[in-house]
């Protein structure tokens, strides 16, 4: 009912927070869908702990940690062209030559470390990143401490990000 009466204002931004609690799966499938049609008039702000309707209703996420943002990125359904990467260079020096390689589309700081490069690369081609960045940092002299596939969920994008952080164990 809260929902419904703030529409009536015809707000251009829609702020809700853990709107799905206390739903049961019918009526958080009909939110989705109400949010997904109010999203193309209207700016929506989602908090909520539940990952999969993040996940499943949005298209950007933004992860806080200790009041800063820990992570922003587009909610991706094709993670699969994600990769985890760590490189033994300042992040001064490599963000700008990772933006440099085709298959790149975005690229998100994950770790704050001064001596080493964490990073969150989304590709065009998964196929082509892995050779596109070695034949790159071989050619800088710039050790890859870690290629990885990004895991599937928000879950696990959100773990990685928090422990990176140094709020998990």
């Amino acid at each position: 009912v809260g929902f419904a009466a703030a529409l009536c204002a015809l707000p251009k931004v829609i702020l809700l927070d853990e709107p799905t609690n206390g739903m049961d799966p019918g009526q958080i499938a009909a939110f989705k869908k109400t949010i997904k049609f109010l999203s193309k008039d209207h700016i929506i702000i989602l908090s909520s702990h539940i990952l999969g309707v993040i996940q499943s209703t949005c298209e950007r996420v933004i992860i806080l940690n200790q009041g800063k943002i820990a992570a922003d990125q587009s909610v991706n359904k094709n993670t699969h062209n994600s990769f985890l990467v760590s490189l033994n260079a300042p992040k001064n020096k490599t963000i700008d030559f990772l933006r440099l390689l085709p298959s790149v589309s975005r690229i998100h700081a994950v770790d704050k470390n001064p001596k080493h490069t964490d990073v969150l690369v989304e590709t065009k081609d998964a196929e082509s990143f892995p050779h596109e960045l070695f034949k790159l940092a071989s050619g800088k002299q710039i050790a890859i401490l870690k290629l990885q596939k990004a895991e599937d969920t928000l879950e696990s994008l959100y773990i990685n990000t928090i422990k990176q952080g140094g709020a998990l164990q």
